[in-house]
């Protein structure tokens, strides 16, 4: 019985003691919390000092600024009630008789003055950025080649009407081509000669059609070739056929003889350039032409061939190796340096036998030609009617 009291009294004891642990325990917690609350505060009121200092240093810095400021303020103030007036009148204002400025005379000399400086400029800029060949001197001082004549350029007048007045300028100048020709070698004129141009619509065609009437006129029996199979043009200036030509000869479906076409010129035969073939140059490289320029130049006094343009084709360099010599069109005023170098270093690839170049289409006026330092370029045709400048050929 003693024990159950001691052990309920312990149990009791125990129970209160718990009690109180719990108790104990809680309260520690509470007090931590509140701890942890007032760190939390106190580190607060310490940047909430911080930015107070800041606030307050940037007060008293503004508030010096201010002070300055309206001590400056008061300074100008008082400034500007001080009346100084320290003016006086010089001379007195009086109306002038005429404008000062702008003066009018010496704006015009000005003006006239600087526009003939400009245009002088741009005229000398014109003339270096333009590289083409324009003048005869060209022909020798850019290229190198014999001046072997100058055609005049037409004034609206279609080449074939020039050539049918064998009075006219454009007449006469081919016939002093000729004799250029008939000069330009050892030997006289080249037995077959090849005429070509750097570009096309050069005027080779009409040259090649004007010396073959002129030989033909000196009683020599001339054989006219259309050997440009790319776009041929002799058959329409000498009004022919063109059915039957080169093209076919070459390709073997006829002989020689059956390319053959009489024209209305005495002792003008030509051969024209047939229908237009694949391969002209294949076909103008063949033995078939090689033969046909021997057995022509055998047969006739002369053999004058029109072959395309040189730059871009491989005919015209095939041509002027089989022809004896190589005349070279180049047209004023269109014909580019370059482009001209370039053809002539093709034909010399070809070993040509390049014996000079012509100018057409030369505007003697345009060019400053006249009656000073240019007389050597003044032709006239003798005999009355109309005169006309163009450079005389140079053999």
């Amino acid at each position: 019985e003693i024990d159950k009291q001691l052990q309920a009294e312990v149990n009791l004891v125990r129970a209160s003691l718990q009690a109180g642990f719990a108790a104990a325990q809680q309260q520690e917690t509470m007090l931590k919390e509140q701890v942890d609350r007032l760190t939390r505060e106190v580190l607060e009121m310490q940047g909430r000092s911080t930015e107070f200092t800041v606030l307050e240093r940037e007060v008293e810095t503004n508030r010096q600024l201010y002070d300055a400021l309206l001590q400056r303020y008061k300074e100008i103030g008082i400034t500007s009630n001080v009346e100084a007036n320290n003016i006086s009148i010089v001379d007195p204002a009086l109306v002038p008789a005429r404008p000062f400025t702008p003066n009018l005379k010496r704006s015009l000399l000005a003006s006239a003055l600087l526009g003939l400086v400009l245009g002088v400029a741009l005229a000398f800029l014109l003339e270096y950025l333009d590289d083409t060949i324009k003048l005869p001197e060209d022909l020798e001082r850019k290229l190198g080649l014999s001046i072997l004549g100058v055609i005049p350029k037409l004034d609206g007048r279609a080449p074939e009407d020039a050539l049918a007045d064998p009075r006219s300028a454009f007449s006469e100048a081919y016939r002093s081509v000729r004799t250029s020709l008939q000069f330009s070698t050892d030997h006289g004129v080249p037995k077959c000669l090849l005429i070509t141009s750097p570009s096309a619509s050069e005027g080779k065609s009409t040259t090649a059609v004007a010396l073959a009437r002129n030989f033909a006129q000196l009683g020599r029996r001339v054989l006219l070739i259309d050997a440009d199979l790319r776009n041929p043009s002799l058959h329409r200036i000498l009004a022919t056929d063109n059915a039957v030509g080169l093209s076919n000869y070459l390709a073997g479906k006829i002989k020689p003889a059956g390319a053959l076409k009489g024209t209305k010129t005495l002792r003008l035969t030509m051969i024209p350039a047939g229908p237009l073939p694949p391969n002209p140059a294949e076909l103008l490289a063949g033995p078939k032409m090689l033969s046909l320029v021997t057995l022509a130049s055998e047969k006739f006094d002369q053999v004058i061939i029109d072959g395309p343009p040189v730059m871009g084709l491989a005919d015209s360099p095939i041509l002027s190796n089989m022809a004896a010599g190589t005349l070279l069109i180049v047209e004023s005023g269109s014909t580019r340096i370059a482009t001209a170098k370039s053809a002539m270093k093709r034909l010399m690839a070809a070993r040509s036998h390049l014996i000079g170049a012509v100018l057409t289409k030369f505007d003697a006026r345009i060019a400053g030609y006249g009656y000073g330092g240019y007389g050597d370029y003044l032709y006239y045709s003798y005999g009355g009617g109309n005169h006309q400048a163009l450079p005389k050929p140079r053999s």
